[in-house]
Parts: C-alpha cells; structure tokens; sequence
C-alpha cells in the first residue's frame, strides 16, 4: 500500500474539499507530518485498517472510515494548526 499516498505538489494557500476518503487521509497525514505508522498508532486503528480507508472506492477491499474516525482526524488537523499559529504568534516581536 506504499503508492497510496503519492508525493503530489499541493497548494494549502486555498482550502479545498477533498473529494475522497483516500486523499482526505493522505492530505492529513500530509499536514501532520506523520508517519502511517504513527497515524495508526493516534487514531487507535490497524495498519490494515488504514489500507483499506486508502484503496480507492471501487477496490473490493475498501472500507469506509465511520464518522468518529472522520471527526477525529479533523480535530487532530485543526489542533496542529492551531498550534502552529500559537508558535508563529509567540515568534513575532
């Protein structure tokens, strides 16, 4: 499952919808700088269960994230950013 996440050039100037599941989770992990394996590890989940959230949607294997799972790597989006901007505050003079 290593191709799932694909080293694309993506611009964060403007928010953009994600259309999929696959690329909501790669841009997550993306922004959060972390690893899928330490990704798994703060959501609680399998390696294999994040592989089936990555498949594409017509993969017979693909699973749909529940909604807590959704919800929660929201939040965990949105508390780094908010971290990141405490940090850039306290930087300013």
């Amino acid at each position: 499952m290593a191709g799932a996440c694909g080293r694309r050039q993506q611009s964060t100037r403007y928010k953009v919808q994600m259309s999929t599941q696959q690329e909501f989770l790669c841009s997550a992990m993306s922004e959060l700088g972390m690893s899928r394996d330490a990704f798994c590890a703060r959501l609680g989940c399998a390696g294999r269960t994040l592989d089936n959230w990555l498949l594409p949607n017509d993969s017979k294997d693909h699973r749909d994230m529940d909604g807590a799972v959704w919800t929660l790597v929201r939040e965990m989006v949105a508390h780094e950013k908010s971290n990141q901007l405490k940090t850039s505050a306290r930087k300013l003079p």
